[in-house]
């Protein structure tokens, strides 16, 4: 799940927080913000983000994301 840090209504962290209290959930969460502060890249992995990227991500970056991740050793 791509998620912006700014949105109507609530920000990703409310939403990240909101998910956080619900364990069963087992998303994969990557924040995709025009914000390059450390404060929020910092409180977004702490509120269990599994990526951080800053907008505008190229598409290889994105990519990194959406694949899943390879175990080479059972190749």
């Amino acid at each position: 799940m791509f998620l912006d840090l700014k949105m109507p209504g609530r920000n990703g962290f409310d939403v990240l927080r909101w998910i956080k209290q619900r364990p069963a959930t087992s998303l994969k969460i990557v924040i995709l913000s025009g914000s390059q502060q450390p404060g929020d890249i910092k409180l977004a992995k702490e509120l269990g983000a599994h990526g951080y990227l800053v907008k505008p991500a190229t598409a290889e970056r994105l990519k990194e994301f959406l694949e899943p991740a390879t175990d080479k050793a059972s190749l």
